[in-house]
This record gives C-alpha cells, structure tokens and sequence, in this order.
C-alpha cells in the first residue's frame, strides 16, 4: 500500500481565485476555487475529476472533503455532499467556524485554515494503508482600509509542481451613507437652510471587526470645489456638525442644512472616509475622537499621504440640495411679473436703499426748482412797481 501527501496553498483577497494544475505526481488534476466575501469562506472542488480517481479505470474510490481538525457535519463532505454546478462546495463563517484562525496584518484581516481530502478506505488492519491524502492551505485576506469602488481585479496563480500553489485576489468591505431629516427618519432631496440633516453610515463586516470615520467633507461638485470639512481627525470640525450615536457598525452625525456662495450650488455632496480595525484596537487611526488630544492638521496630512492608496476607504452619500435665501427668490419673482405672472414682489434692502436715494434726489430737483421760481417772480415784481412809481412822478 501507498501512503501519499499532497500540500497545496490556496489564499483569497474577498474574491475567487482557481487553480487547475496538475500536483505532485499528476494522478490528481481536481480544480478548486476560494471564494470570500464580508462573512464567509467558501471552498469549492470539481467533482468529475475528484470521482475519475481511480484504481485500474474500473473501482471508483471513495473521499471525504474536511476542514482539518474538525468533525462536525457541517464542516465535511463526501461525493454525495452539496454541489453546484460540477462542484462539491464546503464553507465557514468568520471567525472560528469549523476551525478558522483569525490574524490581523497591517493591512489585512486574515482567516486561515487547512482543508484534507482523503482517498481510500480505512483498512482493518493497522499495519496496512489504502488511503491517499491530500492537504490544501487557505486563506481569506479581507483589506483593513477600504477603497471607494471594488477593484474586482484578480492575481494570476502561480503553482510548483512539487505539490504548493497560491494565488490572491483583492476586495473591499461594504459602507453605505444615507441622509434624511433629523427625528423624521425620511430622506429628502431638498432641505432649507438651518434644517438639522441626520447622515447615517452603516458597516455590514463580522462582529469582530469596527468602522471608524477619519475624515468627512462637503463640496459642490462631489469632487473637491469649495472643499469643506465637517469631521476631521475623527473630531467635529464644523461648529454646525455633531456624532449623536457611535457604534461598532453604525455612526450618525448631524449637520446644520447651508449652501455655498456662488451662483447654481444649492447642491450639496457628502463623502466620508473610514478605517476598518479590530473592535479592541483603541490605537491610531481606530481610536475614538479625542478633542483634546487632537493633532495638528499638517501632521494629520503628512501622515494620511504616507498610508497606500489601497488602504484608504471613501464612501459618498446621494447629493441633496439646500434651498436659497429670498434674496435671490425675490429677483426671481421680479422676473416673473415682468413675463405678466402675478406675484407678490419683495423688496429687498439693497432695493430699497437705491429707491429712496432716487426718491431725495427726485425731492431735491422739486425744491430747488420751486425757489428758483419764487425768487424769480419776486424780482419782476420789484421792477414793475419801480416803473409804475416814475410814471407817477412825471
């Protein structure tokens, strides 16, 4: 009898990575994938080729596929387990399901485990073997700091004939932003100046794992035009900007409605950007707001642009727009009288000051006009009674 033991690693980046090659002497050619997203890790093998192993082309061998170390049910499969497709599938949740190790990198939640499959059938006797193993190490490497989009990109894997393979892809956790009118828990597209808006973001990774919001800003373009902060440094930045409830997978923040100062920008963008830490890392970037411990703003900036672009995770809320003063409403309605609508015009101060200017001056003119002519009758007057006083005397 042979006794015969295969290593092959296999790690994921919240994605799926496949491997086809042939292993070790070349009597086993199964491929296999890793797949894994917020919660799970899901392993997958091809059972046509698993089931063409066999003795001679005629005795189908019987296998068993388990996560190394356990027993339970749910943590084993054979030829007759789940499939889909072509595939038997085998899978575990985050963190310890069925075995799984949790680690954290600098960069990376980490959960590893070894998956066995066995060929043969045990024999009686112990001093005799029929069984063939075969041992797969995987890995599902989650990024700490995410990305505004998901990259969806895969590595190319690489494999040694010598019986070790492993590949990567990479992913992201999912963060959404949503906005609605304080105490009323309904989203609007419109709100007034003054109105308190309530800005929601939700994180929907394992119990283990926390978001933390580093920095949030507004712009008028959902880019960077007339950039402004309301979070910065994990603090409030913005008097009109307050955190009224933090929690591992949610945080609210409110903001007092206001607008830009420029012609066309009553729309508002929203963008926030998050760390994603350990719910026990207190250090760093996943510590709490500390107002009086705050950093200065250069330091915050010289040490975000040494931190990989990969590591940073921006999540933007849908644009909203905040109404006008009535200033701008009441040229508005000027206009509109003009093209024969009815409404009430409002006069604003500007207006006014420039109507009762032209009033005096129109006063002015009156007055001056008024005493000139006075002042000119009076000095007819006076020659006509001198004229008539000579008369007399002749």
């Amino acid at each position: 009898a042979r006794f015969d033991r295969r290593l092959r690693t296999l790690s994921c980046l919240a994605c799926c990575v496949r491997a086809t090659s042939t292993y070790g002497d070349g009597s086993v050619n199964a491929a296999f994938e890793v797949a894994c997203d917020d919660t799970t890790m899901t392993i997958s093998f091809n059972k046509t080729e698993l089931d063409a192993r066999s003795v001679s082309g005629v005795s189908e061998r019987p296998y068993t596929i388990t996560f190394a170390g356990t027993t339970t049910a749910n943590c084993t499969t054979d030829k007759d387990g789940t499939v889909i497709g072509d595939n038997l599938i085998l899978s575990a949740n985050y963190p310890d399901d069925c075995g799984l190790v949790q680690t954290q990198e600098t960069e990376y939640i980490q959960y590893s485990t070894v998956i066995t499959i066995a060929y043969g059938r045990v024999s009686a006797n112990p001093s005799i073997s029929r069984m063939e193993y075969d041992n797969y190490t995987v890995s599902c490497k989650l990024n700490r700091t995410l990305d505004t989009k998901l990259s969806g990109d895969f590595y190319n894997v690489t494999h040694r004939l010598d019986g070790s393979d492993s590949g990567e892809s990479e992913g992201t956790f999912n963060l959404t932003l949503n906005h609605y009118a304080k105490g009323t828990g309904l989203r609007q597209d419109v709100y007034k100046v003054g109105d308190l808006i309530t800005f929601q973001q939700d994180f929907y990774g394992p119990d283990v794992l926390k978001a933390v919001i580093q920095k949030c800003k507004a712009t008028s373009d959902g880019a960077s035009a007339h950039e402004y902060l309301l979070i910065d440094d994990k603090c409030s930045a913005d008097p009109g900007t307050s955190v009224s409830s933090n929690t591992r997978n949610q945080i609210k923040f409110d903001v007092e409605a206001f607008r830009f100062l420029s012609p066309d920008k009553n729309q508002v963008y929203i963008e926030c950007s998050s760390e994603i830490c350990l719910v026990g890392d207190v250090s760093g970037a996943c510590a709490s707001c500390n107002p009086f411990g705050r950093r200065k703003r250069r330091a915050v900036a010289e040490e975000e642009s040494q931190v990989p672009s990969q590591r940073k995770r921006i999540v933007r809320s849908s644009m909203f727009t905040v109404e006008r003063n009535s200033e701008e409403t009441a040229i508005n309605d000027v206009k509109s009288n003009k093209d024969g609508s009815h409404h009430d015009v409002i006069i604003t101060s500007w207006q006014g000051i420039l109507i009762i200017a032209l009033l005096t001056v129109i006063v002015v003119v009156k007055f001056v006009e008024i005493i000139t002519r006075k002042y000119r009758k009076t000095k007819e007057s006076g020659i006509e009674y001198e004229r008539v006083t000579e008369n007399e005397t002749v």
